[in-house]
């Protein structure tokens, strides 16, 4: 079946909320996504910052990001 990959770059509110909502994201959402038919898998993974990529390039502005694998269905 075909697949597709979705990104999702993410950021907490604010500092203060950052323990509450990495807690929420990979303890709860995470799980929640898995769950529903048709996601393969759901991964996350913070943001270095401090690497370049390549020269003139930056990165996104956002501390996380999330991958999420789908399954596609063809009728």
């Amino acid at each position: 079946m075909p697949t597709a990959v979705m990104l999702a770059y993410t950021q907490p509110t604010s500092p203060e909320t950052e323990d509450a909502y990495n807690d929420w994201y990979d303890n709860k959402h995470l799980h929640d996504v898995v769950a529903i038919d048709g996601v393969i898998a759901a991964t996350r993974y913070k943001i270095a910052h401090d690497v370049e990529t390549l020269p003139g390039v930056t990165g996104p502005s956002q501390s996380y990001l999330a991958i999420y694998e789908i399954e596609g269905k063809t009728e």
